[in-house]
C-alpha cells in the first residue's frame, strides 16, 4: 500500500532481493520464480520451438533462416522493460561486464531519467547506454517500415 506521499506503508522487508520492487505488484520475475529450478533449454532447441509457429504457413520453396546470438535473459521486476532490454544488449556487447539491472536502474534514477524504472525517452536511453556501457549509442531517425 502507498500513502498519498507515494511512500510505502509496509514494513521494510530485508529479505527482498531488489530495492526497486513494488510489494503488491505481480511482476514477471515473481510470477515465474518457480522456473529457476528447471534446467536450461539449449539455444538451438529454443530457436526450433520458436520457428514451429510459422513452419506450417510456409510453401514448399520457402525456408526459415535464423541468425541469433545467445544472451542471458532477465525478467523485469516492476516497470523496467527498457532497462532490462538495455542490460541484455549490454550482455551482447560485453559479456564480461558485471553490471546488473539494479545498477542500471540506479544510474537512470541518478540521471533523473526515471523514478521507478520506466523509460519514456529513446534519447535518454541512448545516454544511459553510453554512461553504463561506454558504447556509441544514439537515437535513430530511420523508419523500420514504409508508412
Amino acid at each position: 500500500m502507498f500513502n498519498f506521499n507515494g511512500k510505502s506503508e509496509l514494513s521494510d522487508n530485508k529479505s527482498d532481493t531488489s530495492s526497486h520492487e513494488f510489494p503488491n505488484c505481480k511482476s514477471p520475475k515473481r510470477m515465474q520464480k518457480h522456473l529457476d529450478k528447471l534446467p536450461p533449454v539449449p539455444f538451438e532447441e529454443q530457436l526450433t520451438k520458436a520457428s514451429d509457429w510459422v513452419r506450417d504457413k510456409l510453401t514448399y520453396d520457402q525456408k526459415i533462416l535464423c541468425i541469433g546470438h545467445e544472451i542471458p535473459a532477465r525478467l523485469q521486476d516492476g516497470p523496467q522493460c527498457g532497462i532490462v532490454s538495455l542490460w541484455m544488449a549490454g550482455q551482447f556487447l560485453d559479456p564480461s561486464n558485471d553490471t546488473d539491472v539494479a545498477d542500471i536502474q540506479d544510474k537512470a534514477i541518478e540521471m533523473q531519467f526515471t523514478k521507478h524504472g520506466e523509460m519514456f525517452s529513446a534519447k535518454n536511453m541512448a545516454k544511459l547506454a553510453k554512461t553504463v556501457y561506454k558504447c556509441d549509442a544514439k537515437k535513430s531517425q530511420r523508419k523500420l517500415w514504409n508508412s
